[in-house]
């Protein structure tokens, strides 16, 4: 059974899960509550668990020229097989994302390359890894997103299109020192470090961290704050889902698009390369929610739909902004150490 929230609680959400950056001023005036009671559910949120943390969404583009979706499936499966394989995901410096699943798949994860050398590193890295143990593995890379926001689930009215989610943002090319990067990479792991904690562990005055802050907001390195919502604790399921269209053309590219931007039932949508071409992250309260929904995707499509797949995600185990491989030549270990140590003491 979810916790149940009521119309301020998503409200709140709606409006904080992607746009986690305003105050609590500017949220009380959307939500139509005090400043103080504001801060109140927050926290109170937060506590649930519902409410992980927040972070900020950094443009990978301006350290990597590639990103990828990898899908593994194993001989042997069990506790150890995927606790291992968990941990071998979560220190990896170039992934994004990493999920057990149930399905055709046992783990799902995304990661970030710089160039060719980095994707056959990453590979052969993951192959030694686990060995004769690893079955097979389906490796797609990404095209674009289509859909990333969590808001939809917390809508009040069903969603509206909008033609600039379609549309790319333009990253202004700034000159990053070492600095930056490390204040990036914090950012990305708790965006809700204060200047002076931030000033500390760049070694920088809290004006320049401020500053610095809004050259990133306002140049699109930092795209947004992002509250990261755990939806297990709302009672809902997440499946990803796997489409293969035939004949694409502009025409069928718009009617995927507008499908996916209204749906407040996907999460999650990204255009991919190779036996399939969209994946999307789906949430329901049951199987039978679930089948209704997949119905849905299949009348809608059922003149181009060649093949779809589904799988269940059962449990995240890494989501991050900024995996730190590109910034290999900064120290991250005291910001780490921090938010691992320092950071609830302080």
């Amino acid at each position: 059974m979810g916790i149940k929230l009521d119309v301020k609680d998503r409200r709140l959400l709606e409006i904080f899960t992607d746009n986690a950056g305003l105050s609590f001023g500017q949220l009380a005036k959307q939500v139509g509550l005090s400043r103080e009671v504001v801060a109140y559910r927050l926290k109170r949120l937060k506590k649930s668990g519902i409410l992980q943390k927040v972070v900020a969404r950094v443009d990978m583009t301006k350290f990597y020229s590639s990103a990828y979706i990898m899908y593994l499936r194993f001989n042997r499966l069990d506790k150890d097989v995927l606790n291992q394989a968990a941990e071998f995901f979560i220190k990896n410096p170039y992934v994004m994302w990493a999920a057990s699943l149930s399905g055709e798949y046992d783990i799902g994860t995304s990661f970030l390359a710089r160039g060719p050398k980095d994707l056959a590193d990453f590979m052969s890295s993951m192959e030694r890894a686990f060995g004769s143990n690893l079955r097979e593995y389906d490796l797609f890379p990404y095209d674009r997103e289509l859909k990333n926001t969590y808001k939809v689930y917390f809508l009040q009215k069903p969603a509206v299109l909008s033609e600039a989610l379609l549309q790319p943002k333009v990253v202004v090319d700034l000159k990053l020192d070492d600095r930056d990067k490390l204040l990036l990479y914090a950012l990305s792991q708790d965006a809700e470090l204060t200047n002076r904690q931030l000033s500390s562990l760049i070694g920088l005055s809290e004006e320049a961290v401020r500053l610095r802050k809004r050259g990133y907001e306002q140049s699109g390195i930092i795209n947004g704050y992002r509250g990261i919502i755990d939806f297990s604790k709302l009672g809902l399921s997440a499946y990803y889902v796997f489409l293969k269209f035939g004949n694409v053309n502009p025409a069928l590219e718009k009617k995927i698009e507008t499908f996916v931007q209204l749906n407040n039932n996907i999460q999650y949508c990204s255009k991919i390369i190779g036996k399939f071409n969209i994946q999307a992250c789906i949430w329901s309260f049951s199987p039978i929610h679930y089948q209704s929904i997949l119905q849905e995707i299949r009348n809608t499509f059922c003149d181009s739909l060649l093949e779809f797949r589904s799988q269940i995600i059962f449990k995240e185990h890494k989501h991050t902004y900024f995996p730190p491989a590109a910034i290999a030549d900064v120290d991250i270990k005291k910001v780490d150490n921090f938010l691992a140590y320092g950071h609830m003491h302080s």
